[in-house]
């Protein structure tokens, strides 16, 4: 993968030979793999961004010049398909009327309740908190009381229902990341990977 490819780029800067040994008999790579088609279309298949925090990635993108384009987290002429009913991501306001939602919730569209719970409980953190996202070990005790929570009890604990939760997550595609750290989802809102999409 990546990383015995840096160990080998590394140890042949210091005069060393190196053999490359590799388990997958159709690239190298690893995670990192571009399906390439005809007409010099090509599709990356492997990981999606470089977040801020990755150091030793960003000095290899550096050291080989490379070009990094901005992760595009949202397409408004995408697909959504919620119960049924399809629609564009740009128009997610329209499957509103297939949820059950609270009175508290109706006309509210995925990204309100997203900003309810991810965006305020960001907004909610000291600047010291924030800094603390980004740490290896979190020092403060609310991050690392956050750090054991995932995404989906930050849902829950900004008082969503779960017809709200399920119109978030189906919307944007986000039912797999329920179960995920809650603090990966705050430090990439806190560098702006995912915006408000409306």
């Amino acid at each position: 993968g990546l990383a015995g490819l840096c160990t080998a780029y590394e140890l042949e800067q210091l005069g060393h030979q190196c053999v490359i040994l590799e388990a997958e008999r159709q690239h190298v790579g690893g995670r990192a793999r571009t399906i390439r088609f005809q007409d010099g279309l090509y599709g990356e298949a492997g990981p999606m961004r470089i977040p801020q925090a990755h150091d030793l990635t960003r000095h290899y993108v550096a050291e080989f010049n490379l070009e990094l384009r901005p992760f595009i987290s949202s397409n408004p002429m995408a697909y959504a398909i919620a119960r049924g009913r399809q629609v564009r991501v740009g128009e997610v306001g329209d499957l509103a009327s297939l949820y059950a939602l609270e009175p508290s919730e109706i006309g509210k569209v995925p990204d309100d309740f997203w900003v309810e719970s991810v965006v305020n409980r960001l907004e909610a953190l000291s600047e010291d908190e924030k800094q603390d996202l980004f740490a290896i070990q979190p020092m403060t005790s609310t991050i690392r009381d956050l750090d054991q929570k995932n995404l989906g009890q930050v849902w829950l604990e900004a008082g969503l229902s779960s017809e709200a939760i399920e119109y978030l997550a189906v919307a944007y595609a986000l039912e797999q990341f329920a179960s995920t750290a809650a603090t990966e989802h705050l430090r990439e809102e806190q560098e702006g990977i995912w915006r408000a999409r409306s």
